[in-house]
């Protein structure tokens, strides 16, 4: 009887092992990478980045431009013209990213998001950006050329 309970034993441990190591993150990595944007509705300004994805990091940089003077977002009052920005976040799940935007100006909101697609154009992040004091804006990024 023991001899045949091991090699079920063996076969069960090996199958939880090799579930384990799987990449469970869908899009892949590889499919995320590259130029990213966002749309300047709501937030009156809009981003660019070059992102790579390895693993749950996500890094990149950029640069941003103000449309209006004024935005919703009470954080951004300090951004004028143009200048740079950088992304540093963690994927959690397999479709969640959360971290921070860090620009020129020194404001640092936090960003957090829900990837929406497969990877590729039309690839999109509903995300948001949290300034200190709690107030959210809408921040969407879209993978490829900026719809």
């Amino acid at each position: 009887m023991a001899a045949r309970v091991r090699p079920v034993a063996l076969i069960l441990a090996a199958s939880l092992i090799s579930g384990a190591c799987s990449d469970s993150t869908s899009p892949a990595n590889a499919e995320l990478d590259g130029s990213w944007g966002s749309r300047p509705i709501g937030t009156r300004f809009a981003v660019g980045f070059d992102l790579r994805w390895l693993a749950d990091i996500v890094t990149g940089s950029g640069t941003y431009v103000v449309f209006a003077t004024t935005s919703p977002c009470s954080g951004a009052a300090g951004l004028t013209g143009n200048g740079s920005v950088t992304l540093s976040a963690r994927r959690g799940g397999s479709n969640t990213v959360h971290g921070s935007l860090t620009f020129d100006t020194g404001w640092q909101p936090t960003f957090t998001g829900t990837i929406d697609g497969t990877g590729g154009t039309g690839t999109a992040i509903d995300g948001s950006l949290v300034n200190p004091d709690g107030t959210t804006c809408p921040l969407d990024l879209f993978e490829g050329p900026v719809p």
